[in-house]
């Protein structure tokens, strides 16, 4: 029986604004969120993580329905 392991990653919140606010589709930032969209990893995050990232967007006056 193999063991096939699982590339876990953790990103910064910035990635998650950059990527957002970024107007290049083959931006690094955009290619990580597409990767991980392709499940070529999985993403691990933090309930203090998400509330940050929402800090973050909420500063800039991204709503909801813009994400």
């Amino acid at each position: 029986m193999g063991t096939e392991r699982c590339l876990c990653v953790v990103f910064d919140t910035n990635i998650f604004v950059v990527a957002y606010l970024s107007k290049n589709p083959d931006s690094p930032t955009m290619e990580l969120l597409r990767r991980w969209r392709q499940r070529e990893f999985e993403l691990l995050y933090s309930d203090d993580l998400l509330v940050e990232i929402d800090e973050k967007f909420s500063a800039r006056e991204i709503g909801d329905e813009q994400r």
